[in-house]
């Protein structure tokens, strides 16, 4: 198992793998100072990712989870009847549908709810769960650990549909996997990961 944590564009790869790089930076994990350790390092690394190691990743990853705020979101990643999916444009990047879960929401009724909001779309048919991603941000001076739920969806391109401006969206675009290279050039790198699952 591995669970990739991203800390803007570098992450923390959280695994029970042994089979890593020679060229990575491992931490073997004992107790929370590992885990501290593992996230210093990140931040002084030129490189792009710290290895933190434990044969229980599941252990590893709900002591990691101890150690921030932790938020669930959930979102979407649609395709309409000719194969191109919807993009969102959101302070600056290119971004895909997505927003907390409400109390008591799961996290596909979220993932439809959002999808809905920001884009103004009302007919989505949720398919499958596709994967998550986590990444870190600073909240109010608290650590926060966001995990979003991700869904495949259907949607017709022909229905009318309309950026969320208060979510500070400005424009939505139907894009076909060959123009996905415009996207990657100018997204998150979790968002990257979400369009690269199979």
């Amino acid at each position: 198992m591995d669970v990739k944590i991203y800390f803007e564009n570098k992450y923390v790869l959280l695994t029970d793998d042994k089979g890593t790089k020679k060229n990575e930076i491992i931490y073997n994990y004992k107790d929370k100072s590992d885990i501290l350790a593992a996230i210093d390092a990140l931040a002084k690394s030129p490189q792009d990712s710290v290895v933190l190691y434990h044969e229980d990743c599941d252990k590893l990853l709900k002591s990691f989870m101890a150690s921030f705020t932790y938020i669930e979101a959930a979102g979407g990643f649609i395709r309409n009847e000719a194969g191109e999916y919807l993009f969102i444009f959101r302070r600056g990047k290119w971004d895909l549908p997505k927003g907390k879960l409400e109390v008591g929401e799961t996290p596909e009724i979220a993932a439809v709810r959002e999808v809905q909001e920001e884009t103004g779309l009302q007919n989505v048919a949720l398919k499958n769960y596709r994967c998550s991603t986590w990444h870190t941000y600073e909240l109010h001076g608290k650590s926060v650990l966001k995990q979003t739920y991700w869904y495949d969806m259907e949607a017709t391109k022909n229905q009318s549909s309309k950026p969320q401006t208060e979510e500070e969206i400005t424009e939505l675009q139907w894009i076909a996997p060959v123009e996905f290279k415009k996207i990657t050039k100018n997204t998150f790198p979790s968002i990257i990961s979400v369009i690269d699952n199979r």
